[in-house]
């Protein structure tokens, strides 16, 4: 049994000789939940994929296995099948904040920094002090070039958290081209 309380006994797990991942169907969808999110912590990415997935056929309202299987997915760079799992979650769930980070993250990763933010602000609209979507959010900005809103909201996360590490760097990157831009509007 691990630190987190959770095992698999050696019945529920077994692999063929063609590498294929079979499991006992005789648990539960939390116990699959648990079993996924175990392998997952362990590396074992293709067997935590498989009890995530029997999970979702035990329990397809489960959002907290619909959100893990989506990690999973967009680690292993599968982006396509991480946005069907983030759609179901947000069709169940249209608050769901945390598959909103992820959706963001994904677009992030995809090189979409527009919806990277439309996804940060819709989390944030409903999780205002999510300190991982106003970092987030906070580097597409300054990577988008809205150097003022970037620095509003590591503000904001620096309120929330005076440890936070603040890029200071960012702020000064983006104080230039702000006062770049100031001097250019004043000569035009």
């Amino acid at each position: 049994m691990g630190s987190l309380g959770l095992h698999i006994a050696p019945n529920d797990v077994s692999a063929s000789a063609n590498g294929v991942v079979t499991f006992s169907s005789a648990k539960t969808a939390a116990a699959w939940f648990a079993d996924g999110f175990y392998l997952d912590v362990a590396g074992r990415v293709r067997e935590a994929i498989v009890a995530y997935r029997y999970a979702l056929e035990m329990d397809p309202f489960h959002t907290s296995a619909w959100h893990n299987l989506s990690l999973v997915f967009a680690r292993v760079q599968r982006f396509a099948e991480c946005e069907r799992c983030l759609n179901e979650i947000l069709r169940l769930d249209e608050h769901h904040f945390r598959a909103m980070l992820t959706y963001g993250n994904v677009k992030f990763f995809e090189g979409d920094l527009k919806a990277a933010q439309v996804w940060y602000e819709r989390a944030l609209a409903i999780a205002p002090n999510y300190q991982k979507a106003l970092s987030n959010c906070a580097l597409v900005c300054e990577l988008s070039g809205q150097c003022a809103k970037s620095h509003a909201l590591r503000c904001r996360l620096l309120h929330l958290d005076p440890h936070e590490p603040i890029s200071l760097a960012a702020d000064a990157t983006c104080a230039g081209v702000l006062i770049a831009r100031s001097h250019r509007e004043g000569a035009a």
